[in-house]
């Protein structure tokens, strides 16, 4: 028997956190692409990618994955309405990086068969329809 690798979901995250930012939504392709053409990787190799290898696991770490992307969604929200005097290059830079780690997580719910009732458990519903009108 092989032990659980608990920490699977947050390497995951920090990965998404960390490819995010160089990922913008392209409205043509209704995907996340790269923003620069020598980035390694856009949007969907690195969600089918996260998704296959949850799949490879009990269903538990896909729900964690989703609890942890929730937690950084809401905590990014309320860092942004929190500071008082924002500057409004930071904000948009904010709301950019945050409409696409909600793509991402759109998208990771469609590939995976996660119904979005289980998305909604983790991000509010008004929180996704608010991003997706940026």
């Amino acid at each position: 028997a092989t032990d659980p690798l608990e920490g699977l979901p947050v390497l995951l995250l920090l990965c998404v956190i960390a490819y995010v930012p160089k990922l913008s939504y392209n409205a043509m392709f209704g995907s996340l692409s790269k923003n620069k053409s020598g980035y390694p990787i856009d949007g969907w190799p690195l969600i089918a990618g996260i998704s296959t290898l949850l799949k490879q696991f009990h269903p538990s770490y896909s729900k964690s994955f989703l609890a942890y992307i929730g937690q950084f969604v809401r905590v990014s929200v309320a860092t942004c309405f929190e500071r008082k005097q924002v500057r409004k290059d930071v904000a948009s830079q904010l709301t950019e990086d945050l409409r696409s780690m909600l793509v991402l997580v759109n998208q990771f719910c469609d590939i995976s068969s996660i119904p979005k009732s289980a998305l909604h458990e983790h991000i509010p519903q008004y929180l996704m329809e608010m991003c997706s009108d940026l």
